[in-house]
């Protein structure tokens, strides 16, 4: 049993935005951003409004932006497999060779250079098939922080792989409840975290979370 093709994004993308609380007020995000007239688009972009190219984030996902970010969301039940890590490749191509930054409103060559951009899959679980093909390939996997992993070697792009379930911290919990099985400690402090919130675009992001969250934990309950 699955959860609707578009629930999981929506949870994913709120405890994304959620796990980077602390820096909402340096970074703007933009859901399904179009990378041109065409019905192509990244699943989340985020700017980094503060960037200087020097100061990092205290965050493990967070902490290789630039000022460009581009985050695809993948689903938990499909593979992210090579195929889907070249497409996303791509997209930041294109996104780097539009010849316009709408954030800064000027037009050129070279206008966003790829150094100022990077891309990041964000799935719940390990895709250990995709690592496996990886390193058979002669493609660099490093494990920077607990469940984020820097790859390397396949394309002149900064890159990770972020495994929600794998990753650590309090910032994180609204990733890490919404796999199967979530945490006892994680589901309580993710409630309580709820209960102090007063923001409502932040109070929005917690309702996502908490419907897939309350998903997963009915679906690890039947018996297939």
């Amino acid at each position: 049993m699955t959860t609707g093709s578009r629930d999981w994004e929506s949870g994913l993308y709120a405890g994304l935005m959620l796990s980077l609380d602390k820096y909402k007020n340096r970074l703007k995000e933009e859901r399904a951003y179009k990378l041109n007239a065409k019905p192509r688009e990244i699943d989340i972009r985020i700017i980094d409004q503060d960037y200087d190219g020097d100061d990092r984030m205290d965050n493990a996902i967070a902490y290789l932006f630039e000022r460009h970010n581009l985050i695809e969301l993948k689903d938990p039940y499909e593979d992210l497999d090579i195929d889907v890590v070249w497409t996303g490749i791509s997209y930041a191509a294109q996104y780097n060779g539009s010849g316009y930054d709408d954030t800064i409103k000027k037009s050129g060559v070279d206008i966003i250079p790829m150094k100022d951009v990077t891309l990041t899959f964000l799935r719940v679980g390990k895709p250990i098939k995709l690592f496996k093909l990886m390193v058979k390939s002669g493609y660099g996997i490093e494990e920077k922080f607990s469940g984020v992993y820097y790859i390397t070697g396949i394309a002149d792009i900064k890159m990770q792989v972020v495994v929600g379930r794998e990753l650590k911290g309090e910032e994180f919990v609204p990733i890490r409840v919404q796999k199967k099985n979530a945490a006892d400690g994680d589901v309580r402090a993710f409630v309580k975290t709820i209960e102090g919130l007063k923001d409502k675009h932040t109070k929005n992001l917690a309702d996502s979370v908490m419907q897939i969250s309350i998903t997963k934990t009915r679906d690890s309950m039947i018996v297939y």
